[in-house]
């Protein structure tokens, strides 16, 4: 029931992704500028190298722990989006198959992953569709079958 892989849609997931680095940018840059500003008013350097020194060693456990929190939160932000990307890959599949006049298997999402009502849906239309198309089949073979007259060949002359 584990997952052996975190990228299964990858114009979803990525689109996710890419938004959380995008994310992080800005709040990197925010935070910087915050920290610089702080540094400025508390500063007393006398010039701007003793300033930038000081500056950088104030923030640089900040960047350092931020650097090495972003492939961690980039992984873990793939593996939420494969909760919902997933399933999705699954359910479109399946409709698919539907369309393709194929009986696919009922739904069933791993637990954790979000759309266990879509399953449950659809299983139900599966449900409905294979009833329906019993009673078709019972139906067509109990109908009384008419004999069919051969049409008479006209010959041209």
């Amino acid at each position: 029931n584990k997952r052996n892989a975190i990228v299964i849609d990858r114009k979803v997931q990525s689109a996710v992704v890419r938004r959380i680095v995008f994310h992080w940018c800005i709040f990197f840059l925010a935070s910087g500028t915050i920290g610089l500003c702080t540094h400025f008013f508390r500063s007393s350097a006398e010039t701007w190298s003793e300033f930038f020194r000081g500056f950088t060693r104030e923030q640089l456990p900040f960047y350092f722990v931020a650097f090495l929190l972003l492939p961690i939160f980039l992984v873990d932000t793939a593996k939420l989006s494969l909760r919902f990307a997933g399933p999705m890959h699954r359910f479109r599949s399946s409709v698919r198959e539907v369309v393709e006049g194929k009986r696919p298997r009922s739904l069933n999402f791993r637990p954790g992953d979000f759309w266990h009502d879509i399953a449950t849906d659809f299983n139900r239309i599966l449900s409905r569709l294979e009833k329906q198309s019993v009673a078709a089949t019972a139906e067509a073979s109990s109908a009384p079958e008419s004999p069919v007259e051969p049409e008479p060949v006209v010959a041209e002359s």
